[in-house]
């Protein structure tokens, strides 16, 4: 049978190698963390260069623009048929 005293070397490197994977645990913990903060960063500025390519216009079409078109574009027939007729 092994005395205590015989355990108590394997016992000491068993609490090292913990102490080091607890540390290895730790330093993988942050830098996981920190990558996840990088890539929400970067999904959001992602998001935003989509919003100003694909996003709504700033220039807003004024319904009586299409009015006024739409009388250009009459008026510029009706000169046509004037002319066709004479």
């Amino acid at each position: 049978m092994i005395g205590l005293v015989d355990m108590s070397p394997m016992v000491e490197q068993l609490r090292e190698e913990l102490q080091q994977k607890d540390q290895v645990i730790a330093e993988l913990d942050a830098q996981l963390k920190a990558q996840q903060i990088r890539m929400e960063q970067l999904q959001q500025q992602m998001n935003e260069l989509l919003r100003r390519v694909y996003g709504r216009k700033s220039e807003k079409l004024d319904p009586n623009q299409l009015l006024i078109e739409e009388m250009i574009l009459d008026a510029d027939g009706a000169d046509h048929l004037t002319v066709a007729l004479v």
